[in-house]
Order: structure tokens, then sequence, then C-alpha cells
């Protein structure tokens, strides 16, 4: 049986960062482990892999060709401590994977071929959502991609041309209920103001913002407020450098889903 331990790469930072597709490095599931337990015609077998899994901070990749049915991975063989379930139920299936302490780590869609395609969500051991992605048929949606930047970036210039200048507002939708606002200054400060519930605009925190070649790093004076002390962002347009976008970017890929904040026309 396979024993799945974390590696650290020097220089590439765990092995995400090389594909620049999760926050977890990850490890693939042999389908040579895997064993029937319970036989149902009308709804799907159950299954579980006999893998022992040891190491939680890790994404498990599954084998391709799986049967419809449910699954199930456990941590030290122990079926008490899930580490991993899938429902395999043709082109709209679904799975999610926990860490060992049973808290959520993993939301993810899958297709017909058992690859990651539609919503893949991460959650850190706190709870709180570290990366929200989409894929088609087991590919990261390009502007997930750092290499996105490459060509969609354009900090530089908008900085040197004062358009960067302004408000960036982070508007809500029906699952995102928080709603930020972060205005750029010329003299190297920023103003960051967040609304949560019933509280309108209830928190303004000011802060410095440094530019290294085509990223932005911005840094509140209170460092408690935000998870990340420093964050990194990027600043995208439209063809003729109008409707500016400031996206957070993270070592693994461009963090679309919480971090995006769209510039107030006018400003």
């Amino acid at each position: 049986m396979k024993m799945y331990i974390m590696t650290i790469i020097v220089g590439c930072w765990m092995v995400q960062l090389c594909a620049q597709s999760s926050y977890f490095p990850t490890d693939t599931l042999s389908s040579d482990d895997l064993q029937l337990e319970q036989i149902d015609v009308r709804y799907g077998n159950t299954y579980y892999f006999k893998t022992t899994i040891e190491e939680d901070s890790i994404f498990l990749i599954l084998p391709k060709g799986l049967p419809n049915g449910y699954y199930e991975a456990y941590y030290n063989n122990d079926t008490n401590r899930l580490a991993l379930v899938y429902y395999k139920n043709g082109a709209r299936s679904y799975g999610q994977q926990f860490y060992a302490n049973g808290s959520i780590k993993s939301d993810t869609e899958y297709n017909r071929f058992d690859e990651l395609h539609g919503l893949h969500i991460l959650y850190q051991r706190t709870g709180a959502e570290a990366w929200h992605a989409e894929y088609d048929f087991g590919e990261l949606d390009s502007r997930y991609r750092l290499d996105y930047l490459e060509v969609e970036n354009s900090t530089a210039i908008l900085i040197k041309n004062k358009a960067a200048f302004g408000t960036y507002e982070f508007l809500p939708t029906p699952s995102r209920g928080r709603r930020d606002r972060i205005h750029l200054k010329e003299d190297g400060v920023f103003t960051y103001e967040c609304s949560v519930g019933n509280c309108n605009w209830c928190g303004n925190y000011t802060g410095r913002w440094k530019q290294e070649g085509d990223f932005l790093y911005l840094e509140l004076d209170d460092p408690t407020l935000w998870i990340n002390p420093v964050r990194k962002f990027a600043i995208t347009a439209t063809a003729l450098l109008k409707q500016l976008e400031l996206v957070e970017v993270k070592n693994w890929g461009v963090e679309w889903y919480n971090s995006e904040y769209k510039k107030v026309v006018g400003e």
C-alpha cells in the first residue's frame, strides 16, 4: 500500500506552485487500491480506497475511469476518519476532502471522466476559504493561472500614466456577502473600507502601498486586520485601458473570486 507523505521541494515551494493549480501539493490515488464494499444496482456500488493516508496537507487526485458509485478514503485506514468522499454520478459528480481533524478541506466538482470540472474550493484549517477556482476537463481556467498576467497585467503603465489611482470596489453576490473598497492614492497611501451585514462601511483603515515591477504590495498600518499582512495585487484592464480591476495574486494563482476589485467609473 502507498504511503502519502508531503514532500517539500526546494526552489519550488511545494509542487503546487510549479503547476500553478492548487493551494496544496497533490498526490494521486490508485485504482489498484480500490475495494468494493457494497453492491447497489439502483444507486451505484460503494467503494473505498485501502490506501494508507497519513498526511492531510495534500489534495488527493482521483484515478480516471471509475464506475458510478460512492467512494471513500480514510486516514490510517480508520473508517471513522474520512479523508475523501466522492459521489460519481456521470457529468455532475462531486467530491469533498477533509483534514485529519474532520474539518472540511475542499469542495470540488468533477465530470464523467473523474477530472476537475467546474468549481474547486479549498479551505484553510480555520475554515477560511483559501482558493476558489474553475476547471475545464481537468485544466485550470486560464484566468486563474499566473501566466495569464504575462499578457493582461497593466499595472506598470497604469501607475505611470496615473490612471491606476482611485477607488476599487469589491461588490457582493448571492454567495459573497461582504463589500470592500480600496482607494489608491498617488503618495503611496491607500485606504481600506469594509461593510459586513448591516454595518455599512463600518471599517476604515489606512496603509501603504509600493510598486515592485508589475505588481503592487499593500500593507495596512494594523497588520492584524488581514490574514496575510502584505497582499500582492495586479491591475488588469480592457482595451484602451478601460474597466480596470485590482486583483489579488497568490503564489499559486490569480484570486479572481475573492479578491477582485472593480474601479469605480469616473475615478
